[in-house]
């Protein structure tokens, strides 16, 4: 892909290969961390302790149901995870690029958006504790949420590198058409 883009823009062979050989060094002095990034800033680590991490949820905005719990994820994580049909899994984005979801991520984010329903039951609201107390019993209810979720966040495959004369990089993003770069 990047040697097409670079043809595109009309950069001879070898710029090609210089370019894509300093990525490749750059990458391998500064290699990325496998941690996921959530909205650029927030940092979910998996392990002891992660349950707690407190996502707010506003108080009665979302139905009970399947569907209010598509809601709850989407408000806490929608912009950070999609859905690929074609290649049939997740993909998460980590601050930098769309990452295929090989830790199982998203169910741990499913998780914590049940937890978060729980949460927002501790006001008093009977019908919403009774709900919540029921979807953290049985994983249906964050696999039904999931199920949900993939309809609202799918994508294809080939969207994913679009625009190709865009070239991600740990410290921003290169146009390779101009050569600036966007951080």
């Amino acid at each position: 892909a990047l040697t097409t883009a670079a043809r595109a823009i009309d950069l001879d062979e070898h710029e090609i290969a210089k370019t894509i050989a300093s990525g490749i060094e750059a990458g391998l002095k500064h290699p990325k961390s496998l941690a996921v990034k959530h909205n650029a800033t927030e940092r979910i680590e998996r392990g002891a302790g992660n349950d707690e991490q407190l996502h707010a949820i506003p108080p009665g905005k979302y139905d009970l149901g399947v569907y209010g719990n598509a809601d709850r994820f989407m408000y806490l994580f929608g912009a950070d995870v999609h859905w690929c049909e074609r290649l049939g899994k997740w993909y998460v984005w980590d601050s930098t690029c769309w990452q295929p979801d090989a830790i199982r991520e998203v169910q741990h984010l499913a998780e914590q958006t049940l937890h978060a329903l729980k949460r927002e039951a501790l006001g008093g609201d009977d019908p919403i504790l009774k709900w919540a107390t029921s979807c953290i019993k049985t994983g249906k209810a964050g696999r039904d949420m999931l199920d949900a979720v993939k309809t609202r966040t799918a994508i294809d495959s080939e969207d994913f590198d679009q625009p190709a004369w865009l070239f991600n990089a740990a410290n921003g993003t290169i146009d390779l058409r101009t050569g600036d770069s966007r951080t």
